[in-house]
């Protein structure tokens, strides 16, 4: 009696066992089908373009007027401190690139770009270059940095002030633009210090920074800042992730935040309500994501080692 017992307990574990492991392998089936639905879906819907004709270590971008302007440095190696003369802007419209600025000798390594249609500011090595682009073959003017403020790398403007964020610094300078024809004279005040500042957009009253080390490993103060109060500016992070973050824009829809990282290289997506952080995932290998902007909903990234900006669609 005692041996029977034993054996229907057997077989009903036995039994019990084989109905879990049916379970678990129909779990394991349905979240396989659940990725590979999420996986289609994303690749239906974005598309990615390689642009690269006639660009050459290309940090910066700009969209202006349905045209995306590129800054390129040339020569033979990306150096964002060289002071060689062999800086150009490329436009880029309809899958096409012209030269709209030649390597004449003014810029070096032009990095971010603002234009109010007339003029072009463009950010260098210890200067803000200014081209009247009614003639912009002509000698361009120059606003001179302070000692020590050496790379400039973006600029965003506010009414007729244009603000200017140093890299190797870490400060913020105000610039009064109002009358334009006399840039040469123009004196840039300190607006505000951010550790790292690489690069500000204004949205809504509110300007927003990114931050990365000058060398090294990101630490706690390489984050994204904000500056709600610009005539008492103090910056306050605005995400406390550390990172290496260099370039920053907004979608379309004002809803979510686009964010380039150095290392590891890649596109942060930060949602504006709640600052949850998703990274994008690419198939075009970028190296160094730098300058990040939308035109015409399309998303362009700058990826300057690799002398290309990728273009994407439903980012």
């Amino acid at each position: 009696m005692k041996g029977k017992i034993l054996m229907a307990a057997a077989i009903l574990g036995t039994i019990a066992l084989m109905n879990a492991c049916k379970q678990k392998t129909q779990r394991a089936d349905d979240n396989s089908l659940k990725v590979e639905t999420r996986q289609d879906v994303r690749d239906n819907r974005r598309t990615e373009k390689v642009i690269s004709d006639q660009l050459s270590f290309c940090e910066s971008i700009y969209p202006t007027n349905g045209k995306l302007l590129i800054s390129n440095y040339g020569g033979s190696k990306m150096d964002p401190m060289n002071t060689n003369g062999q800086g150009y802007i490329v436009s880029y419209q309809n899958d096409s690139t012209v030269i709209l600025i030649p390597a004449d000798g003014n810029l070096s390594a032009p990095k971010g770009m603002y234009s109010n249609n007339d003029y072009l500011f463009v950010g260098d090595v210890n200067k803000v270059v200014v081209y009247d682009m009614d003639k912009p073959r002509d000698k361009p003017q120059v606003i001179r940095f302070p000692q020590g403020d050496m790379n400039i790398t973006n600029l965003v403007a506010d009414g007729n002030t244009l603000y200017a964020t140093v890299a190797n610094t870490g400060n913020i300078y105000a610039i009064d633009i109002t009358d334009m024809d006399k840039m040469n004279n123009a004196r840039p005040k300190l607006f505000a210090q951010v550790p790292g500042a690489n690069d500000a957009i204004i949205q809504n009253d509110v300007m927003y920074i990114t931050s990365a080390p000058a060398k090294g490993d990101a630490t706690a103060d390489n984050v994204i800042y904000y500056i709600s109060d610009f005539d008492q500016p103090v910056p306050q992070k605005f995400i406390t992730d550390a990172g290496q973050y260099y370039s920053i824009t907004m979608s379309p829809d004002n809803n979510t935040m686009y964010v380039t990282n150095w290392s590891p290289s890649g596109i942060a997506k930060i949602n504006m309500d709640t600052k949850a952080i998703d990274y994008m995932v690419l198939d075009t290998p970028i190296k160094n994501a730098t300058d990040i902007a939308f035109m015409d909903d399309i998303l362009y990234v700058a990826d300057p080692s690799n002398s290309q900006v990728v273009a994407i669609t439903n980012p």
